[in-house]
């Protein structure tokens, strides 16, 4: 198992660690997930600057799901936010946003407990600590020549005071891109 795989696991088996344009549609026929098309197209200056153009906008796609991509371990729900930059001829995946809900801390603590156990054994580094005001964080790093690129998540739980729920988040990159 290499970091890339394991992390395209969490999505499903969509390959989502070079953000192609042929993700949306790779996601779209995945089964287990339910689509959703804000259509909201927005403009604004970072999109812009992304984009290299005055004429640029963004739109967001989300799809949902209940069932855990990992086996064995509960959710309540989860959801992949794909923002994307567009214009007239040029589209581009600018961000993607992985959550997962949980009921309880129960299942919320086995969830993460597991990632950083399958990411410690495919990652070359790896950081955990506790942030206040921001949660639980585990961070994974992989240099390895057979995938020709280093690979950086990040994986935050924490209790989210306005639902009174768990959630994890997943985010590309972490402080090891800066060493």
């Amino acid at each position: 198992m290499t970091f890339t795989k394991q992390l395209n696991e969490l999505f499903f088996n969509v390959e989502v660690s070079d953000f192609s344009n042929s993700m949306l549609d790779s996601f779209r026929k995945v089964s287990k997930l339910n689509y959703v098309y804000n259509g909201i197209r927005q403009r604004n200056m970072h999109t812009m600057m992304e984009m290299k153009s005055e004429k640029a906008w963004s739109s967001r796609y989300f799809f949902y799901f209940t069932e855990s991509p990992l086996t064995n371990l509960k959710i309540e729900k989860g959801e992949i936010e794909i923002s994307l930059g567009e214009t007239d001829s040029l589209k581009k995946i600018l961000d993607i946003t992985y959550r997962l809900e949980f009921n309880d801390s129960v299942s919320a603590r086995l969830y993460f407990e597991n990632i950083k156990t399958l990411f410690s054994k495919v990652s070359t580094k790896s950081k955990f600590e506790i942030e206040d005001g921001v949660g639980e964080i585990a961070q994974f790093l992989s240099i390895k020549k057979e995938e020709k690129v280093m690979r950086a998540a990040s994986f935050i739980m924490d209790k989210v005071k306005s639902t009174n729920k768990f959630e994890i988040t997943l985010l590309f990159g972490n402080e090891f891109m800066d060493e």
